[in-house]
């Protein structure tokens, strides 16, 4: 059976990121020994800090005895990239995909994801785009989506935050992926209320055609 050209779509809802970290390594078990296709799992995290491998954690830029009192979590975790906020408003897909002749290298992946955000921002009647020497996407040098992407197996997991409809308080308390940089969503951008229920069809549609599954 030739998976390639299948997608498996999970849509979690709201759930922890710690749950949901595992679930990943467990369907990526599965992807490697072929039981199911590449997978796109869809989630919304409940407040928590994530930092990649080689994160740096001068870019806390609060106490951790701060984000006890906040309630608010951090993993570092095997993804690339450096800190980063997850929380309510914000769209998280994780693909599970087998890299092979038609996705060769992570770049091409990364690639791929930027252009489905912006794609998307396209339907919202917003400009998104490539910062040189970045990853993930800006609206007049603001970002509103980042990536960061593990590889296992040859297979990819992690995957990339996209901001819809956001509390963007908690990245004042980081420096977001390394960087001086505002973050922003898309109902900012449009003054105007969107939720994930809103983006994630579309999201999906344009991840299946750049992607080029059925």
């Amino acid at each position: 059976m030739n998976n390639s050209k299948t997608l498996l779509i999970l849509n979690l809802g709201k759930r922890d990121y710690k749950e949901v970290w595992n679930f990943q390594k467990e369907i990526l078990f599965k992807r490697k020994i072929n039981l199911i296709p590449d997978t796109l799992i869809l989630v919304e995290h409940y407040p928590v800090y994530t930092t990649g491998l080689k994160g740096n954690l001068s870019n806390l830029l609060v106490k951790p005895d701060f984000l006890k009192l906040k309630g608010i979590p951090l993993y570092k975790i095997e993804r690339g990239g450096d800190i980063t906020y997850h929380g309510p408003g914000q769209l998280v897909a994780y693909p599970i995909i087998k890299l092979n002749d038609v996705f060769k290298s992570i770049k091409k992946i990364v690639f791929n994801l930027e252009e489905v955000i912006i794609n998307v921002l396209k339907e919202f009647n917003i400009q998104g785009e490539r910062i040189k020497g970045n990853i993930g996407i800006f609206v007049k040098n603001k970002k509103i989506a980042s990536i960061g992407i593990a590889v296992k197996n040859k297979i990819t997991f992690h995957g990339l935050a996209f901001n819809i409809n956001m509390d963007l308080t908690p990245f004042k308390w980081i420096k977001p992926c390394g960087l001086d940089v505002e973050m922003t969503d898309i109902s900012k951008e449009i003054e105007k209320n969107i939720n994930l229920d809103d983006v994630i069809p579309v999201f999906i549609k344009h991840f299946k055609e750049i992607f080029g599954y059925k």
